[in-house]
């Protein structure tokens, strides 16, 4: 109801009256400029240069474009193994329009960086997974090994002699192979060499002989013949290479894969929050986007920001104690 004030008798007007009036007005002045959600691009942080993860996030991204009606834009801030574009993520304001691409590796960054300058669970809100997949282990097809008995044996007949290749301390490849030589109780020569792609040649050249890497980097090689797949990470077996055993059915217990989704800084309000979780997972139900997912052996996981934190936590504590029994904190992926 609008507010009449008569300016020729101001000793006479109620000032509590005039207050009012003047909140009302500026509440109706802000209504009437506030858009709706989303007015303008959004982002999404990628704290890693292009690879497996900025391929999925750019999938994903094209189709939450067509739902918002605002572009989504993917930018690359790669540095201190994802540290320091996740903490501009995290660190941007919580309106909905900073997203943040979220990874296993975030899972490990607080027990490998003791001086990490945010936290992941803390100063990030979940929004939703987006795509798992597990890892291989793989061999060059002349190498010895025919199944992952004749590698455990060589190893252990010959330790710290079997060579293994991976893109860094700290990664989770490295950790993966860590765990899986601790529990088969072998010692492997570690080598590590800065990213997937120069492992993965180092084996087809015959520098290394056994290394730990997402199908979508090994079936291409296995395809051509050049690779044999001894088992793979993990809870399930890959659709695409049935016959491969998980490390759990060959008595291992070890169980591990890449995992992407998104989260947006802490403080984002719950409403907002609501409302991506619900066009991400429409993104990932796409028939087209989830078959492009597909193609590159990933698996889609639609769910609730709820079920996505809750699984965050559990992956911090689990490669928390992985770093821990490998005596990995502090040192530099």
């Amino acid at each position: 109801m609008p507010c009449t004030i008569t300016l020729a008798t101001p000793a006479l007007l109620d000032r509590r009256t005039f207050g009012l009036c003047l909140v009302a007005s500026a509440a109706g002045a802000a209504r009437a400029q506030e858009a709706p959600f989303p007015s303008r691009a959004l982002r999404i942080v990628v704290p890693y240069a292009s690879g497996a993860g900025d391929s999925v996030t750019r999938v994903v991204a094209q189709k939450l474009s067509e739902r918002l009606g605002q572009q989504v834009l993917v930018e690359n801030r790669p540095r201190a193994g994802g540290a320091t574009g996740a903490a501009q993520a995290a660190k941007a304001a919580p309106d909905g329009y900073t997203l943040a691409f979220t990874a296993v590796s975030h899972s490990v960054m607080t027990a490998m960086q003791p001086t990490l300058a945010f936290d992941p669970l803390a100063d990030l809100v979940p929004i939703g997974f987006m795509v798992t997949q597990p890892y291989v282990l793989a061999v060059r097809a002349s190498a010895p090994y025919r199944s992952m008995k004749d590698l455990v044996d060589d190893a252990k007949a010959r330790p710290g002699q079997v060579r293994l290749a991976h893109p860094g301390v700290g990664t989770l490849v490295h950790l993966v192979a860590q765990w899986f030589a601790g529990e088969a109780g072998i010692e492997f020569n570690q080598i590590p060499y800065g990213s997937s792609g120069p492992a993965l040649q180092s084996v087809l050249a015959e520098q290394t002989d056994v290394l730990v890497d997402p199908p979508s980097n090994t079936l291409p090689q296995l395809a051509t013949g050049r690779l044999r797949v001894l088992a793979c990470t993990g809870t399930q077996r890959l659709p695409a290479l049935p016959d491969v055993q998980t490390l759990k059915e060959l008595g291992i217990p070890v169980a591990g894969a890449t995992w992407f989704g998104l989260s947006a800084p802490a403080k984002t309000p719950p409403a907002l929050v609501e409302r991506l979780n619900r066009e991400l997972n429409a993104a990932l139900l796409d028939p087209a986007v989830k078959q492009r997912l597909e193609a590159m052996h990933y698996s889609v996981e639609p769910g609730t920001p709820v079920a996505y934190g809750r699984f965050f936590a559990e992956q911090a504590a689990l490669w928390a104690r992985v770093v821990k029994d490998n005596r990995l904190a502090g040192r530099n992926p």
